[in-house]
């Protein structure tokens, strides 16, 4: 087992030492993905826009909530979601899109997981474009608590590099996971509060307590809206870190080596 963590810590430096890599891959594929299109990556801010003005004029007089403040939370939640989900749904089939790459040639696993995670980043700054219009449209000033997305950003990204990484082992080992990810994505979509607001449910509500996605939104969507997120939600994301530290670093330092034959 020492011998296998030992081989994963190498596998995880070895990766960090090619960021070049990962970050020519990712680049890649967005470019390849609008390669030929007239508006090209800006599709995806389109698309964005499009989905905010549509659902948000709807659902603020569903919700009974002025626009001023419903669509600017509405775009910071889907700005958050789009990201998660993304990263979750592309890492799931990470391994098999690699296919050649690790048939042919030597290198460390986790490049194509970083090269997931640098993508959908990329992805997730191009979509700032649609928030920082939403502020414009509603005149709605920036204050200090933008910052506070700093440090939220990054511990989320750090969290979705280990669950990415798990469901990229479970995906590859078992090829009906990945359409089950898709299925999955789309229910936590519909009870977390992105589209609707938690002060709809009850606090104490179970789908409140006891789904993790909603403190990762409030540690990175707060601050967009210029609040401070809430202790409770800092101290949920960081157990949760610890913990996926001490049971997915030992499934993957396992099953590392198993993953061609997998394929």
């Amino acid at each position: 087992m020492n011998k296998q963590m030992a081989l994963a810590y190498q596998d995880f430096i070895s990766s960090l030492k090619n960021y070049r890599l990962w970050l020519y891959f990712g680049w890649s594929d967005i470019k390849l993905r609008y390669k030929g299109s007239v508006l090209g990556p800006f599709w995806i801010t389109l698309s964005t826009s499009i989905f905010v003005v549509a659902i948000g004029i709807v659902y603020s007089h569903l919700l009974n909530e002025p626009l001023a403040i419903y669509i600017p939370y509405l775009t910071g939640g889907l700005l958050v979601w789009n990201y998660i989900s993304a990263v979750l749904i592309d890492s799931s089939e990470m391994f098999h899109n690699s296919k050649n790459f690790i048939s042919h040639i030597r290198l460390p696993y986790l490049i194509f997981l970083y090269r997931v995670i640098w993508r959908n980043v990329i992805i997730f700054f191009h979509n700032f474009l649609v928030y920082f219009l939403v502020l414009f449209y509603f005149d709605t000033p920036i204050n200090w608590n933008f910052l506070f997305f700093v440090p939220g950003f990054i511990l989320l990204t750090f969290n979705l590099t280990f669950v990415g990484l798990l469901v990229g082992l479970i995906g590859t080992r078992f090829r009906d996971i990945p359409p089950v990810i898709n299925s999955v994505i789309q229910i936590i979509f519909f009870i977390t509060p992105i589209a609707w607001m938690s002060k709809t449910l009850n606090v104490n509500s179970f789908f409140i307590k006891f789904n993790p996605v909603i403190y990762f939104l409030d540690i990175v969507r707060s601050p967009l809206l210029g609040q401070v997120p809430q202790l409770s939600s800092w101290e949920i994301c960081i157990a949760i870190s610890l913990f996926l530290i001490i049971t997915v670093a030992p499934i993957f330092a396992i099953n590392r080596t198993r993953i061609p034959f997998w394929l």
